[in-house]
């Protein structure tokens, strides 16, 4: 049997490898370190969102409880909170809405002209100085051009539904496109 010693090429992947080990051990070790601290930071600091997205109502026919709301954080990390029942019995009452029907059985509706009540004020009385046919797109526009911000079209036309539903303006759903007008007497 012979002896032979190990080449050079085969001492240095030994050394390599006996290194490699034990400094991806000491790396990892460290990176578990390093995610704890940043998950007991994390939980010190509350996630803060401050964009609301959409909502999305349970399916009350499916059993679902749940209603689901979604936003995006400060840092740009998507949020999604799960409110049941009493949670969103409990946000109704602290942001002051009423019972009402529209969103279920009892379940709690805003009141019109609370939320964004001076933004609604402004657009009807632009809508009145105007007057015409009034889209969600022509809204849009007018939001753009007077630095409201990116305002979502869904929310224009919650906008517009709560306008015709406090009688200030007349829907006209036909079969390409919706728009308001103006009601007679609708300008409050």
């Amino acid at each position: 049997m012979s002896d032979t010693a190990p080449s050079a090429r085969e001492r240095l992947v030994a050394k390599v490898t006996f290194h490699s080990e034990r400094y991806e051990a000491d790396f990892l070790a460290e990176l578990d370190a390093y995610r704890a601290e940043v998950l007991a930071e994390e939980a010190r600091t509350p996630l803060i969102a401050r964009r609301f997205d959409t909502s999305i109502e349970p399916d009350r026919e499916s059993g679902e409880t749940e209603m689901l709301v979604c936003a995006v954080a400060e840092d740009g990390r998507p949020v999604a909170l799960l409110l049941d029942s009493e949670a969103r019995a409990k946000l109704a009452a602290l942001l002051g809405l009423t019972e009402g029907k529209g969103t279920g059985s009892g379940e709690p509706t805003p009141a019109p002209w609370r939320a964004g009540r001076e933004r609604l004020d402004w657009l009807l009385s632009i809508i009145v100085r105007e007057r015409g046919q009034w889209t969600v797109g022509r809204v849009k526009r007018l939001y753009a051009r007077h630095c409201e911000g990116h305002v979502l079209r869904s929310t224009i036309r919650r906008e517009l539904a709560l306008l015709h539903a406090a009688g200030d303006l007349v829907m006209h759903d036909g079969s390409d496109r919706r728009y308001y007008t103006l009601a007679p007497g609708g300008a409050r």
